[in-house]
Parts: structure tokens; C-alpha cells; sequence
């Protein structure tokens, strides 16, 4: 039995939760069962339940429209931007990697940015420094077979390449050429159809927002503008929506958990990043040839995805899907004229484990020297600065110090007790899933059961590990099983 960072071994916990012997019964109960086609039908009905071709486990609640498990005051919450004058972050904003203190509004904040800097500064350094020591000496994942990996991944990372796919998508020939009517069907028949489409093309679950007045202030102001125009343009570097275009569908595009662990190597996993652009491609094409819009228009994806229930928001301050925790936490979307039955939020329970649970903070404090992700037991309406949105009680990250902007490893991602799928596909992982969505006494328990499994991710890895990357076993390797984008039974579902 393995014990993996500790001397508990998984039938100690079991046994210490009064649960040995439930084991993969208790896993299985998490998951209906059908025994024919006919049960399967009767699961849900795809013209009138949007949910009928992706049933969630039965302890994951939904909540209704706008009302996620993040408390929201929609009166005071308006639309936000990098460099967008309105909500004061023009100028010296750190999205832009050139802060410029002597323009920061106040004195408190000007402090903040310059600490930011001479963060970023150090630690930057000391990246620099030990990569240069690790590719001098030609080590495992740092080597140069390993580097030419990580540029052949690079190409399409967020879209890079893909310049030239036109802003309302490519040529596609359209119902009328072929002299039949455009697609016609039920919204919640639609919202069914678009993510089996999206499944095949590499998402694997999607989420449907309903635009009004509220949710618009997701879009980003100095990119998108709603008018009541018939067909979607660019104005320069605006994307100019018509308002007929009531809905967006968000598509989840998940990490690789083989790649993620090679996060600080040539060797890591960016998998979302790669397939992101390449599924929303597909997509627009397969819409446009149904008779609809679908342009390329930009809305917040952690947000969106939130409130179409890809998942909860996390401490974080990232989507954490109960599915794949951080990994599954990347999900850009498409506005559509496409009636589309909406989504709802979800109650998975992880919004009121990340009160209990500060390891994505303790990882970065760690690491970097400093935590950007607030350490707080209780969130909070009080903002860190105006990189933070007003409006919403959460636990709202220090972006002035946030080494994520350069550091490339994202442990906060892989300390996630919810990122744990890939890790064996032990059948405790759903029974604590189900446990969590379901009462919070035990979060604690399961905070310290994590540390205690699976460690600190940034306690130096054995070379051989990296090494073995380019002598394992193609067959059994559980990298392309779990990959998520497309491949392996469901998508890695």
C-alpha cells in the first residue's frame, strides 16, 4: 500500500472517517447507473432540461440565475478593464509589466506597487538564475530536447497563430447555400446540441450565461459594446455585438495532471491555453453552419464561468470545478445569437471549504516570500486596490504582488485539494467530494488529509521523474488519458 508523503495510508483514512469497507461502493453512489438505452433517454429529456447530456453527482446543488455561491451586490458592481479610466486602473495597472509608481493615485497605493516591484524583481532573478544553472548542467527538464518540447507547445497558446481566423470566424457555407432552412430547435435542445459539439471538439463541459443589464459588466468595456445593429463588426479594437445576441457559452479547457506536476521545467502542461482557441474555432464554425452568429467577443471567463456553474470561485480567485479543482479552472467564451437555455450556478460546497482551507495562500507565501492570495478566514466586500472589482464579497487578490504574473509554476493551482483527479483516481476522492458538497464540519480534516497525502508541490521532485519523460511507456502512461481535451473515454470525464 502505497503511504504516499505520510504514514497514512488510504484505508487509515478511510477508517478514520468510520467509512472502511464503503470504498468504491460508497464511490459508485455518486454516479447513476443505467442499464439500457431506455434509462439513459429517461435521465432528462435534451428538449426541455439543459442539463440532460451532463448529469452531475447528485450532492452538487443548483442555485438560481445570478446568485452564486459568492455573495454578488449587483447594484454597485460595474463593468471593469485593464487601463480602463472608470474603474481607476489606467496607467499602472500590472497587466502591462510597466508600473509606474509615480502615477498611482494615492500614497498607500504607490507603496503597494513599488513592493509589488521589487518582488517581482527578486524573484524573477531567482528564477533567472536557477534555470540558467539548470540548463548549464543539461538537467533532466531543462535539457534542450526539453526545451524544443516547450516551444513546439507554444505554438496556438492562446491563440497565438490563429491571427488570421477572421473576428466572425472562418468560411463555412451557411443553410441558405445549401437551400434549407437554418437550425431550429428548443434552447435547452441547443444548449444540449452546442456541448456535445463542444465535447467532440475538445471542451469537456461547457457552461450558458443569458445576458440583461448585469451580466454585461462582464464583457469588457474597452472591447465589447452591445448595439441594435443585425451583424456583429470590429470597430478598430472594439468588438460591436448585436444586443439579439443574448447569450455566451463558456467552454471548459482543461490542464493536463501529468503536465501540471512539470510545471517548473521545459516538460510543463498548458494544455488550456493550447486547445482554448482551437475549440473555440470549431465551435464558431459549427454555429455559423447551423445559420447563427457566434463572434469572437471578450467576457470575463472566471466570472462567467461562475455563474454558468462550470464551477465556484475559489480563495483563489480562480473557477474551481468540482470535476478537475483548478485545472478545469480555464473557460473562455463566445457571445451567439443561438437561443440558448442558460445554466444555473452550483453549490459543490467549495466556496465554504476555501474558508477552512488556505493552502493556495501558505503555497505562495512559501514560494514567492509573500502571499497574494489573502490568508483571511472570512472574505470580504474591502478591495486591495482598484485591480479588484467592487462588488463582491470574496477574498480579493493582492494583484500588485502577485507572482503569478511571471512566475510560471502556479502552485496555488496544484496545492488545490480539488485537483486531485488525475492522482490515482482513488475512489476516496469522490466519497470527500460528496462529503464536502454536502456538510463543511470535516473541511479542516480534509485540509490536513491533503498536506499529509500529497505534500507541498514545492518540494524539489527527483530527476528521474523528468527524465523518465522521455522513456516511459506510451501505453500505459496515464498523460493521455487524462489529458481532457477530447481525448480518452468522455473527455476525461
Amino acid at each position: 500500500m502505497s503511504k504516499f508523503h505520510s504514514t497514512v495510508s488510504r484505508r487509515d483514512f478511510m477508517k478514520g472517517l468510520g467509512l472502511a469497507g464503503a470504498g468504491l461502493g460508497a464511490a459508485a453512489a455518486t454516479t447513476p447507473v443505467f442499464h439500457d438505452l431506455d434509462e439513459l433517454i429517461s435521465a432528462g429529456d435534451v428538449k426541455s432540461d439543459p442539463m440532460a447530456n451532463f448529469k452531475r453527482p447528485w450532492w452538487i446543488t443548483e442555485r438560481e440565475f445570478k446568485n452564486p455561491t459568492t455573495e454578488i451586490d449587483w447594484s454597485i458592481l460595474q463593468a471593469w478593464d485593464w487601463n480602463y479610466e472608470p474603474s481607476g486602473t489606467n496607467d499602472w495597472h500590472p497587466r502591462f509589466g510597466t508600473l509606474k509608481p509615480e502615477l498611482c493615485p494615492d500614497t498607500a497605493l504607490r507603496q503597494r506597487v513599488e513592493e509589488g516591484m521589487a518582488i517581482h524583481a527578486e524573484f524573477a532573478a531567482r528564477v533567472t538564475s536557477f534555470n540558467d544553472q539548470q540548463w548549464n548542467a543539461q538537467a533532466p527538464g531543462w535539457a534542450l530536447r526539453d526545451k524544443a518540447l516547450s516551444t513546439g507547445a507554444g505554438y496556438l497558446s492562446f491563440g497565438r497563430g490563429l491571427a488570421p481566423v477572421p473576428f466572425e470566424g472562418n468560411r463555412v457555407t451557411t443553410p441558405e447555400e445549401r437551400g434549407v432552412p437554418k437550425w431550429t430547435g428548443t434552447p435547452e435542445e441547443a444548449t444540449n446540441m452546442l456541448r456535445t459539439a463542444a465535447h467532440y471538439y475538445g471542451s469537456a463541459k461547457i457552461g450558458v450565461v443569458e445576458h440583461d443589464a448585469d451580466t454585461k459588466k462582464m464583457f469588457y468595456p474597452n472591447g465589447v459594446r452591445f448595439e441594435g445593429i443585425d451583424q456583429a463588426y470590429q470597430d478598430g479594437g472594439v468588438s460591436v455585438i448585436p444586443n439579439k445576441c443574448q447569450w455566451s457559452a463558456y467552454f471548459t479547457s482543461r490542464d493536463s495532471d501529468e503536465g501540471k506536476k512539470r510545471d517548473e521545467t521545459s516538460q510543463s502542461g498548458i494544455s488550456r491555453y493550447v486547445w482554448g482557441p482551437i475549440i473555440h474555432g470549431r465551435v464558431q464554425s459549427f454555429v455559423k453552419s447551423l445559420g447563427y452568429q457566434m463572434p469572437k467577443a471578450g467576457a470575463m471567463n472566471v466570472p462567467m464561468s461562475v455563474l454558468s456553474g462550470n464551477g465556484e470561485l475559489g480563495r483563489s480567485s480562480k473557477t474551481i470545478t468540482p470535476e478537475w479543482g483548478a485545472f478545469g479552472g480555464y473557460a473562455p467564451g463566445m457571445v451567439t445569437d443561438l437561443p440558448l437555455a442558460p445554466t444555473k450556478p452550483i453549490d459543490a460546497g467549495i466556496w465554504k471549504f476555501c474558508k477552512a482551507c488556505k493552502l493556495c495562500g501558505e503555497i505562495c507565501q512559501e514560494t514567492t516570500g509573500t502571499s497574494s492570495i489573502p490568508l483571511e478566514t472570512e472574505p470580504t466586500w474591502e478591495i486591495d486596490s482598484p485591480c479588484n472589482r467592487v462588488g463582491v464579497k470574496k477574498y480579493h487578490q493582492k494583484w500588485l504582488t502577485c507572482i503569478g504574473f511571471g512566475c510560471g509554476v502556479n502552485y496555488c493551482d496544484k496545492v488545490c485539494p480539488f485537483s486531485t483527479k488525475g492522482k490515482g483516481f482513488a475512489s476516496a476522492h469522490e466519497l470527500v467530494k460528496a462529503t464536502v458538497g454536502t456538510t463543511s464540519i470535516f473541511n479542516g480534516f480534509f485540509t490536513t488529509m491533503g498536506k499529509a497525502f500529497y505534500g507541498a508541490p514545492s518540494q524539489p521532485r527527483d530527476e528521474k521523474d523528468f527524465a523518465d519523460f522521455w522513456e516511459h511507456d506510451l501505453n500505459a502512461w496515464p498523460y493521455d488519458t487524462i489529458l481532457g481535451a477530447g481525448s480518452g473515454p468522455n473527455g476525461g470525464r
